[in-house]
């Protein structure tokens, strides 16, 4: 099949993986939980204890870090570069919470590993802050994400860097932890610029946007919250403090839930897309071999089609299966360059000859259309007037729908069109046109075998005809007629024949004979064999002498041939017949009763195997004796017993007999008894034997007295003026 037809039939393209959309619950129920913990923390203005703090602290850390880890890696699957940023951000925030975690006296006392001062733990609870409002505006800027990985590194790096206290740190602290000026006002700006950059994003997002994109957009909104709730004039570590790590906590919340939200909700998504798309694709594969099927059955019954016709009609029906047309025509082309329609489909209530003249009325359209080199395919009712402007007088009532033409080709040479269409006004698709090409591909040598094929079986059964007898002799006593029939395997010459050769004293010799083959060389013998047959009958008219000399005659031939042949003598006065068969069947004997028999004596090998004689011998014929003499065809079946075929035709012939019917009669009983779709030809002589009349004796003439008058036996002369 064309790789165009790999493509699935009548299948939407693929579609687009579903994404996962942003969930506004999970985002009110974060938001009231924070809410709550720190309204609690600011009502009762209680502190947590030295446990309660570690707690508390390490959460916000390791949710970060959940966070960190889904979204880098889903910034790394869809090359998005607005998760780039946001993935960049998360990566500064988390370093800049690790280290301002190791290094704060609630944790550690001694100020951790990095001795990290005071001012260089403000510092860092800023830059956590402050890198996610950074990433957002890089995201919202379009940076690429070359950038983005640069800002990581650097916004990490410059982290540590205040951890270990290499930079010069403002002075973000007063004496016994309270928050200086400059802490506040720093806290208010970043707070106030977080929740602009927070806005700018939500206003900017695609309707597209994942769901992690609305997620980063909240974390900066809680982010605004904590640094917002941290300008608040307060000492460090009370309520309104662990208030604002509590946000904190709910920013890298929002991150780590929303992020496994997220997962969840992707791998749910691509179940159901992997379901889905297994559904798709064996709906796909039936569909494809489906259509597979039908092409390569239409394939098989096009190479098993022998006539224009049957072409035709595997044509129409694997078209108007295969697109759901409900009408179709197949035409082959003829000499004169119109069209013949060889079938029609559809068109019950309109005349095939209507149909045809139609297609060759010149002007019309529609024979335009057939002598196109390309396909035409219409849809619409504009379309189709528009086209054939006479469409209407095929059959008025339509006149919408859809209609394709399609040229029958063969290498380069046209054989015939293939219209095809339907009531329905969709247009043709893709697929559609690829099966029509697919169909035309594999009728356009089809259509040119079959013409072919059945311009060879004209001329084989015109050939095939004018040698076997134009009329057969006539004998008194004697009624013979005769049966040919070509065989169904194809359209070469047979080697099938029979003849009957009147002789003076009135016997009558009759002969059928089955030359082994098919084509020129079987009918080249055939017709040596018969024209022989009369110089050997006048020679000796015998059937041991006839055969013999027939023998004689293929020996001679330069391409030996072999054939059978039953030679019989009847005899109407005698009611004998003498029979020779060389290799050939028996004859049926029907007596007027009704009984049959075989006549199956003076059996020798065919002709052309060289046996020096073959033998004769002569049985008697009761009055009214019907003679069946038949070729193999008749009886012989790959798929049945010779006896039980050669049963059916006794039994066929002797109800005929029987019955009273003439020899025509007879005849076509005995054709009838040919098995069904049998290869090979069929020849059939039905002889009645009857006695001859007896001619009537003259009457004596009596003598008259002379009158002296002379005669000459000839008229008299009448007397002058009589």
């Amino acid at each position: 099949m064309p790789e165009r037809l790999a493509e699935p039939f009548g299948v939407d393209p693929r579609a687009e993986r579903p994404r996962g959309r942003f969930s506004l619950l999970a985002v009110i129920s974060v938001a009231v939980v924070a809410t709550v913990v720190v309204v609690s923390f600011l009502s009762a203005q209680a502190l947590p204890s030295a446990e309660m703090r570690v707690v508390l602290m390490t959460s916000w850390i390791v949710l970060g870090v959940v966070g960190l880890i889904v979204y880098r890696v889903r910034a790394r699957v869809v090359a998005d570069p607005r998760l780039a940023w946001a993935s960049a951000g998360i990566t500064v925030s988390v370093v800049a919470a690790m280290l301002h975690y190791i290094s704060h006296p609630a944790v550690f006392p001694t100020r951790g590993p990095l001795g990290t001062g005071d001012q260089a733990s403000s510092v860092l609870f800023v830059v956590f802050n402050g890198a996610l409002f950074a990433a957002g505006i890089g995201a919202l800027a379009r940076s690429s994400r070359r950038s983005a990985t640069v800002f990581a590194w650097v916004g990490s790096a410059l982290a540590l860097l205040i951890a270990v206290s290499a930079l010069p740190m403002p002075e973000l602290l007063g004496p016994g932890g309270t928050y200086s000026t400059l802490q506040l006002r720093t806290n208010l700006a970043v707070g106030l610029v977080g929740l602009l950059v927070a806005a700018a994003w939500f206003r900017t997002q695609s309707p597209a946007a994942t769901a992690l994109d609305s997620w980063f957009g909240v974390a900066m909104l809680f982010a605004s919250a904590s640094i917002l709730v941290g300008s608040v004039p307060s000492q460090r570590f009370d309520a309104i403090w662990w208030a604002s790590l509590c946000m904190r906590a709910a920013t890298f919340g929002v991150l780590a839930i929303g992020g496994v939200l997220h997962l969840a909700h992707e791998l749910r998504r691509a179940e159901e897309y992997s379901d889905a798309e297994l559904s798709r694709r064996e709906g796909q594969l039936e569909r494809t071999s489906s259509v597979t099927s039908s092409l390569m059955g239409s394939a098989v019954r096009l190479s098993r089609a022998t006539t224009p016709d049957e072409v035709g009609e595997v044509v129409v029906r694997a078209l108007a299966r295969l697109t759901g047309s409900t009408r179709g025509v197949v035409a082959v082309q003829r000499p004169d360059g119109g069209l013949k329609v060889v079938v029609a489909a559809g068109y019950d209530d309109v005349p095939l000859d209507v149909v045809e003249r139609q297609l060759n009325a010149r002007g019309a359209g529609i024979h335009e259309a057939a002598l196109r080199d390309e396909p035409l395919y219409l849809a619409g009712r504009a379309e189709l007037e528009a086209a054939f402007q006479y469409l209407q007088d095929i059959d008025p009532s339509r006149r919408g729908g859809r209609l394709a033409a399609i040229p029958l080709t063969a290498g380069s040479e046209r054989t015939g069109v293939a219209f095809v269409g339907s009531d329905d006004e969709s247009p043709w698709t893709p697929q559609d046109r690829s099966v029509v090409s697919a169909v035309a591909a594999q009728a356009g040598p089809a259509l040119a075998r079959a013409l072919q094929y059945a311009h060879a079986l004209d001329t084989a059964e015109v050939l095939q005809r004018a040698l076997l007898p134009a009329e057969l002799p006539s004998a008194p006593g004697v009624d013979v007629t005769a049966r040919y029939l070509a065989g169904d395997s194809g359209a070469s010459v047979g080697g099938d024949w029979y003849d009957a050769v009147a002789l003076p004293d009135g016997r009558v010799v009759l002969l059928v004979g089955d030359v082994v083959g098919k084509g020129v060389r079987a009918a080249t013998a055939m017709g040596v064999l018969r024209q022989s047959v009369r110089v050997l009958v006048d020679r000796d008219p015998s059937p041991s002498s006839v055969l013999c000399g027939l023998e004689r005659v293929l020996a001679g031939e330069q391409d030996r041939s072999f054939a059978t042949v039953c030679c019989l003598l009847v005899d109407p006065g005698a009611g004998t017949v003498v029979v020779a068969r060389a290799g050939h069947l028996p004859p049926v004997v029907v007596g007027p009763d009704g009984t049959s028999s075989l006549l199956d004596a003076a059996l020798s090998p065919p002709l052309g195997a060289g046996a020096d004689r073959h033998p004769e011998e002569s049985r008697t014929l009761a009055p009214g004796s019907v003679l069946v003499l038949y070729t193999d065809g008749v009886v012989e079946d790959r798929a049945g017993d010779i006896d039980e075929r050669l049963g059916r035709l006794r039994s066929l012939v002797a109800d005929s007999v029987l019955a009273g019917a003439d020899l025509d009669a007879v005849a076509d009983a005995a054709v009838a008894s040919r098995p069904q779709g049998h290869p090979d030809d069929v020849a059939v002589m039905v002889v009645r034997v009857s006695p001859p009349p007896v001619a009537p004796v003259p009457p004596v003439a009596m003598s008259a007295p002379s009158m002296g008058l002379q005669h000459d036996g000839r008229s008299p002369v009448a007397p002058a003026g009589a």
